[in-house]
């Protein structure tokens, strides 16, 4: 699908200004304490319309591409290749980078604007207010009208005493090897999937929700294949808390870290959901129109995403999970009978 991804020039773009003393260092919030630093990957596709020759020059980092854009655009891409349109995964560290950007432009005129982040600075929720501001300040040029984000979730949640915080592994004997797969539930699956529900239960449950359980009872029955016994398996599903800083306080008390723990030793299978539904995403618009495409790409760490579907129409689920476990769950007749790709 992508022959040639080559790299035409990097830089490394500097504050317009010296950051002031006290912002120097970034207090940690205890979230950040008790998981592991990871960084995420999300890329907006834009088509060639609209996109002048003058502006694809005018890019400072960026990539050019040999490769077929409308059948990216189409869904007919390995999450593996989508690695390409990214900067590449970096430990963290004093000097790499918490923010990279690459822009990457195809031969047909079209371009992909890939972001890798550090989670220790900012969630899904932040992320699309930063690229937001990005964007609306190149359109209209006027950075006073745009919101900035703030990083005073250490002082909110400050970090607490005699937690210790979780360490990927980093071995390739102890880290098992993962895969990501894409699987796009659209409208008419979302309505079956709402009115098969409603048979069984008088409690109206979200979009979410159920898209989650469907795919939770898959990975329960795809480890149950795999290791012809039925394991525990533990849920786990971020929530955006802003404003609710008294309940947030009581969140993950001391025995459910002690059992998260547990399950990040192999004593179970830990499965973590996160939904960037409602973010706005697609109405990240540069000024040559909004991205015809959101996704994210394959990640050397277990995680479910779920994402809006342009229109606003399904959801896409990017599961990514052991690879001896995939197979079991993309044969599983419950998600067959949902997805519609």
């Amino acid at each position: 699908m992508m022959d040639i991804v080559q790299i035409t020039s990097k830089k490394l773009i500097k504050p317009s200004v010296p950051t002031p003393i006290h912002l120097q260092n970034m207090r940690l919030s205890f979230m950040d304490q008790f998981t592991f630093p990871t960084t995420v990957p999300v890329i907006f596709y834009y088509p060639a319309s609209n996109i002048t020759v003058e502006r694809q020059t005018n890019w400072r980092n960026r990539s050019s591409v040999d490769g077929q854009f409308s059948q990216i655009l189409q869904g007919r891409v390995d999450a593996k290749e989508l690695n390409q349109l990214v900067p590449d995964q970096v430990e963290e560290s004093a000097t790499n980078p918490l923010l990279a950007i690459q822009v990457s432009i195809f031969n047909c005129g079209g371009l992909t604007i890939g972001l890798r982040f550090s989670h220790r600075i900012m969630d899904a929720f932040t992320l699309f207010l930063f690229v937001k501001g990005w964007a609306k300040t190149c359109k209209v040029g006027i950075m006073n009208e745009v919101i900035s984000p703030n990083f005073d979730s250490g002082i909110r949640f400050p970090t607490r005493d005699h937690v210790s915080g979780q360490k990927p592994p980093t071995s390739s004997k102890t880290r098992p090897q993962v895969v990501t797969k894409r699987f796009v539930f659209d409208a008419k699956a979302i309505s079956k999937l709402k009115a098969e529900q409603a048979l069984g239960s008088c409690y109206q449950f979200s979009v979410v929700e159920l898209t989650i359980a469907l795919i939770w009872r898959a990975q329960i029955n795809a480890a149950r294949a795999r290791y012809e016994h039925l394991r525990s398996s533990l849920l786990l599903l971020p929530m955006n808390l802003r404003d609710e800083d008294e309940f947030f306080s009581k969140v993950i008390p001391k025995p459910g870290r002690e059992i998260i723990e547990e399950f990040t030793k192999g004593n179970g299978d830990l499965r973590t959901f996160t939904s960037w539904r409602n973010l706005d995403m697609y109405e990240v618009d540069f000024g040559w129109g909004k991205p015809a495409w959101v996704s994210v790409a394959e990640r050397p760490y277990g995680g479910i995403f779920l994402m809006d579907r342009n229109g606003g129409d399904g959801i896409e689920a990017w599961v990514t999970m052991d690879e001896q476990e995939m197979p079991f769950l993309q044969q599983d007749p419950h998600i067959a009978n949902f997805i519609s790709t």
